[in-house]
């Protein structure tokens, strides 16, 4: 990398860091925007939908789609391969009085679920995920 004589960081000089550089978080070395996915801190997939009626998608980024699996459970299709299940998913939802939990992670797609022992189960008009792990 070409310095000048402040030791400022020559632009022309710059080249995208390469998918193992940007998960290894190499020093001096920077991701353009279609490295930037790489990145182990940032979001790969995320979704926002509901149940009720019709499971429907509302919103989303890494994902195809959303498959009703019966009442409060869900789920959600990747468009993005996952390099293991080892992922993080955070799901939530608005289904008072009832748990939530991601029942599964593999690396297309991601199971979540919801409800209580003792409450009847039932549709969440609103449901979100969000997906972090390496690609």
């Amino acid at each position: 990398m070409d310095r000048n004589l402040m030791g400022n960081i020559n632009p022309k000089s710059l080249k995208p860091a390469t998918q193992a550089e940007i998960e290894a978080e190499t020093e001096e070395k920077f991701p353009d925007a279609a490295g930037l996915k790489y990145h182990p801190g940032v979001v790969k997939a995320w979704a926002r939908w509901t149940e009720v009626t019709t499971t429907a998608l509302a919103d989303s980024y890494g994902v195809t789609s959303v498959t009703d699996n019966g009442t409060g459970a869900t789920t959600v299709n990747l468009s993005i391969t996952l390099s293991s299940s080892n992922a993080c998913a955070v799901y939530s939802h608005s289904a008072a009085s009832q748990a939530g939990r991601v029942s599964a992670i593999g690396t297309t797609s991601v199971s979540t679920n919801h409800g209580t022992t003792g409450v009847t189960t039932t549709d969440a008009s609103i449901c979100s995920l969000v997906v972090m792990g390496d690609i």
